[in-house]
């Protein structure tokens, strides 16, 4: 079919009702009339002349339950629909003196299919509106400077749409896979609607922009899907949010650079992203972007969850599992809530920030490479649940108060590093002084804490059964003991805390509890470890004291009872004074023969050997009261009431 509208005819309206075309011959790609122009005798077209020349437009065209294929075509009119039809291009017309195979001022496209077999075959340009419905494209340019609204349609292959008037809304449609960015956004208001795409969105232009993305669905894309890169000066007023939108496979979600913007998501889920999830960036401090994000999940993120660049962020509700990292930012301010953070195989981190501000509250930590690694920056965290990690806190030159539950992490909870000579960090607040030690280091020393109760008690008891008294000795094994229940009160302490933070995490109804019971779990094991060591150690005070106690008694007994004797040999040794018996002795020869001489001095030597005997006499009083406590001793004090009932003298009694 051949048909040329020439302006002679002066159309007014043109209707193309129940009509079928199909070419009768397509020439083969190397025949020397591959190219066709419409006065090719292969062509099969449809060419309005007067718009060709530039010259006007057909008022009303309809097309309407026609099948066109394949065939070429350039028509131009004011009010173009489309109805229940096909409409297949094969090419564009070489000598045309436009490449628009279909250009209006209104287009209305409804239960109809436009396709071509190369994208610059088929180019559709509306000047006002365009309205599609129910209909498929495939391989279509569309270029719309008017208002556009796209219900329910499809478009696949290599197609292009370029959105530049003010109100655009698209809804309940699928966008095929096409590689880069395939839909242009100049306009001041789109929205897209409970639609799915496979190609990704680029928003152009220096005007402010609002765009709103609900129920939508994004899969394997690789290319960032929306990305806005501002090419001018100034602020930019873009205004994007995000409602209940599932990105999946895709290389990155959100990708902004420009001045005074705001990003809001609520309900977004992202999994397998290859990228990062959020690229957020503003040109400078006084022109911050705003980031606002609540009920965000993100899942398997190989680059970073949010990547912030003098961005204002705000989160209500978060998970990144097993992202690479979390959170990074630089010169930005941070406000959190409600953020998780689990990683796998202590392979990923958490929040990493330079020259930054964090506020945050409730946010959970656990299985990561790192928790915080904080430099240049001021952090207030409130709640934290930072647990299970390699390490939990890196700070360097970073000021502010962590409190919470830091706790179970295999390094260090806190690893403070120098900046130049001078330390600045954080404070971190535990819920209990138990926890200020390490976990590691408080387990060994818990563990050499019961060994020294256990030998205390082995040595305190021995000590008591032998001895039979206390001592200095027996007050210091006795406060080795008191060690033990140190231990143990501390342990269930941090039980106590930790159980404590559970049941808050539990109360909240937060998503993801399962993965934050491993502290519970894992102090309840090491409470059971100790309980288990103490145990060894009282059964070795059992076996090594208790069943030996009628030795130890014996020999204690044995040792009194020779310690004793040792002490009476002591004492006699004490009474029986040779020095003074041998002077006694002597001066009693020389009274003798002074007294047979008649010699004056006998009186003299007399006086002498008096003096002598009360000297000697005042230390008996000593050694009488030391006997009596020697006898008193002796099995018990027994001994010394029966001696002390018999009617002898005080000397007999001692001399016995």
């Amino acid at each position: 079919m051949r048909a040329t509208l020439s302006e002679s005819l002066q159309l007014g309206s043109l209707a193309l009702i129940d009509v079928a075309v199909k070419a009768l011959h397509d020439p083969d790609p190397g025949d020397d009339q591959a190219e066709i122009t419409w006065r090719s005798r292969f062509a099969s077209y449809l060419v309005y002349e007067h718009y060709m020349q530039r010259h006007g437009f057909i008022t009303s065209l309809t097309i309407q339950r026609s099948f066109l294929m394949p065939m070429r075509m350039a028509l131009a009119g004011e009010i173009v629909t489309v109805l229940d039809s096909t409409i297949m291009l094969t090419g564009r017309m070489i000598d045309s003196l436009s490449s628009v195979a279909l250009g209006t001022i209104i287009l209305s496209i409804s239960r109809s299919h436009l396709g071509a077999t190369k994208t610059e075959d088929f180019r559709v340009v509306t000047g006002h509106e365009l309205a599609v419905a129910t209909s498929t494209s495939a391989n279509v340019y569309w270029l719309v400077s008017g208002n556009a609204s796209i219900v329910e349609s499809n478009m696949t292959g290599r197609y292009e749409l370029e959105l530049q008037g003010d109100h655009n809304h698209i809804e309940n449609s699928h966008f095929g896979a096409c590689y880069g960015s395939c839909v242009s956004i100049s306009s001041r208001q789109s929205a897209l609607v409970g639609s799915s795409m496979q190609t990704a969105v680029s928003v152009v232009g220096k005007f402010g922009a609002h765009l709103e993305i609900r129920d939508v669905e994004v899969f394997d894309v690789y290319t960032p899907f929306l990305q806005y890169l501002d090419i001018y000066e100034g602020p930019t007023m873009l205004d994007v949010t995000f409602t209940m939108v599932k990105f999946r496979n895709v290389w990155s979600a959100v990708k902004i650079d420009a001045s005074q913007w705001k990003l809001t998501m609520q309900g977004v889920t992202m999994e397998d992203v290859t990228s990062s999830g959020l690229t957020l960036q503003s040109r400078n401090e006084s022109d911050r972007g705003i980031a606002q994000l609540r009920d965000v999940s993100m899942h398997s993120i190989m680059g970073v969850g949010l990547v912030l660049d003098r961005t204002i962020l705000n989160i209500t509700g978060m998970t990144c599992r097993e992202c690479s990292v979390g959170i990074t930012a630089r010169a930005s301010s941070l406000n959190l809530s409600g953020v998780d953070i689990p990683g796998k195989h202590k392979q990923c981190n958490g929040i990493i920030l330079k020259s930054s501000r964090l506020e945050a509250n409730d946010v959970r930590m656990t299985n990561l490479a790192a928790g915080l690694l904080l430099k240049s920056s001021t952090v207030h965290l409130e709640d934290v649940f930072i647990t299970d990690n390699a390490l939990g806190v890196l700070p360097v030159n970073t000021t502010g108060t962590i409190s919470g539950l830091v706790y179970f992490n295999d390094a260090a909870d806190e690893l403070c590093q120098d900046h130049n000579g001078y330390k600045a960090c954080p404070k971190v607040e535990h819920p209990s002084a138990a926890m200020e030690v390490h976990h590691s280091k408080a387990l060994m020393l818990s563990l050499l804490a019961c060994l020294v109760a256990t030998i205390s008690a082995v040595q305190g008891l021995k000590l008591l059964y032998t001895e039979k008294a206390l001592s200095l000795r027996m007050f210091l094994w006795m406060l080795g003991c008191g060690l033990w229940p140190v231990v143990m009160i501390g342990a269930v302490n941090v039980l106590l805390v930790i159980r404590r933070a559970v049941q808050e995490q539990e109360a909240k109804q937060r998503p993801n509890l399962e993965e934050f019971v491993g502290p519970e779990n894992k102090m309840m094991w090491r409470l059971l470890f100790l309980l288990i060591w103490s145990a060894g150690g009282i059964l070795y005070v059992f076996f090594d004291v208790f069943l030996n106690r009628h030795g130890l008694m014996l020999t204690g007994d044995a040792r009194r009872r020779k310690e004793l004797d040792e002490k009476k040999a002591r004492l006699k040794k004490r009474l029986d004074n040779q020095s003074l018996r041998g002077r006694m002795q002597s001066l009693h020869c020389k009274l003798f023969a002074a007294v047979d001489c008649r010699k004056a001095d006998a009186t003299e030597i007399f006086q002498e050997m008096k003096d002598l005997a009360e000297e000697e006499a005042s230390n008996l009083a000593g050694w009488f009261e030391d006997q009596r406590q020697v006898y008193q001793e002796d099995d018990g004090g027994a001994r010394m009431e029966k001696l002390e009932k018999r009617p002898d003298t005080v000397l007999d009694i001692f001399l016995a």
